[in-house]
């Protein structure tokens, strides 16, 4: 007898463990034993898939032990609205079997499987995750957040924002843009993305080339030498380590280069340039910010532990121990040297430094410290 595909359905509000009268009973769709596939699903309940709960229940590993021939579990989120479906445990199932996720009206809060999973969010602002590394997102209408995935994000209709770190999945660099529809949506390496308006996302490690959209977009290339370009919009560009070139575009943007030789290009609007540590600009390599703006763009310091002070263009005068950084400027050719650092033996001795194309005659005003 040929095995036809079925579907399992599952609605969130049924206590699967009363369906045997034991807790770690099970359910087998048979469709009355005429030989259709069999989806067997050990007990679980609401409490095993709900997140966001204070005090989870302890319950047995769930399970669902796939047959020959073809296997689909449907989830309809018909009464809760943040569940994920990770702790189930697949057996028997194929990359040819299907899991499906759907949400209907309201904000869903849903999580795929450790397989292959296809999430719809429907009506609502809904959050959707990934969790195998080749799931499908399908935000529907609404402004959704769609997250972690190597597959396809189709964020749909409203304000869509791709999110999660796609070093989880990836072990190469990306090319992303959504600007304007870019034909970088298809991004390669199993990803794809479509019906995306913003970013908030930690790239994959390696160089990775990404373009933001129109809106207020955060993006933290990590680990590697990246290329991030902010277009509309305030957003926040973190380059990490590597030697990374960041662009902010229009709008008053952060731009933080991370560590490494970095190349930081503010554009239009009140721009902050971010350094975190000494180390995020040495030296002998400094970062290079090629259009400031005197009176609209500042160099922010705060970060840098312990206090700083600017001193102007005066030599440094305290030690190396003083509790207190100072901060001069000096002109250099066609450049302004913005420099750290403390009186040694031998004079000024610089710990970090930036490179400000053009000269300037910095104030404590150009500065947050």
């Amino acid at each position: 007898m040929s095995l036809t595909t079925q579907s399992l359905l599952i609605g969130m509000t049924t206590d699967y463990r009363g369906l045997q009268g034991d807790p770690v009973g099970s359910l087998t769709y048979t469709n009355g034993g005429r030989g259709f596939n069999a989806v067997t699903i050990a007990s679980f309940t609401e409490s095993q898939l709900f997140m966001g709960q204070a005090s989870p229940i302890p319950q047995p590993a769930a399970s669902i032990i796939g047959s020959a021939g073809g296997n689909r579990l449907v989830v309809y989120s018909d009464s809760i609205i943040q569940f994920t479906l990770k702790p189930l445990l697949f057996s028997n199932w194929s990359a040819s079997d299907k899991v499906t996720v759907i949400g209907l009206a309201g904000n869903d809060y849903m999580g795929g499987a450790t397989v292959a999973t296809a999430l719809y969010g429907g009506d609502g602002n809904d959050n959707l995750t990934g969790n195998s590394g080749a799931d499908s997102l399908f935000g529907g209408t609404g402004n959704d957040l769609l997250s972690e995935v190597s597959g396809l994000a189709d964020g749909g209709d409203g304000i869509d924002t791709f999110g999660g770190n796609l070093s989880v999945w990836l072990d190469s660099g990306v090319a992303i843009d959504i600007h304007d529809g870019g034909a970088g949506r298809q991004v390669g390496h199993g990803l794809a993305l479509t019906g995306i308006e913003r970013l908030n996302m930690l790239g994959t490690g390696q160089s990775d080339n990404i373009i933001a959209g129109d809106l207020r977009d955060v993006i933290d290339g990590g680990s590697g030498n990246d290329v991030l370009q902010g277009m509309g919009g305030s957003d926040y560009l973190k380059g990490g380590a590597g030697d990374d070139r960041i662009s902010g575009g229009d709008g008053a943007d952060l731009l933080s280069g991370g560590g490494g030789t970095d190349q930081m290009v503010g554009g239009a609007g009140a721009d902050r340039f971010i350094f975190s540590s000494q180390l995020d600009s040495d030296p002998g390599a400094p970062d290079v910010i090629s259009d400031f703006e005197q009176g609209l763009d500042r160099i922010d310091l705060l970060a840098i532990p312990g206090n700083v002070h600017f001193v102007g263009q005066a030599s440094f005068a305290l030690p190396v121990n003083a509790p207190t950084h100072e901060v001069r400027y000096e002109k250099q050719g066609a450049n302004t040297l913005v420099q750290m650092g403390y009186f040694g033996p031998d004079g000024d001795l610089v710990t970090m430094e930036i490179r400000l194309v053009g000269t300037f005659d910095l104030t404590a005003n150009d500065f947050i410290l």
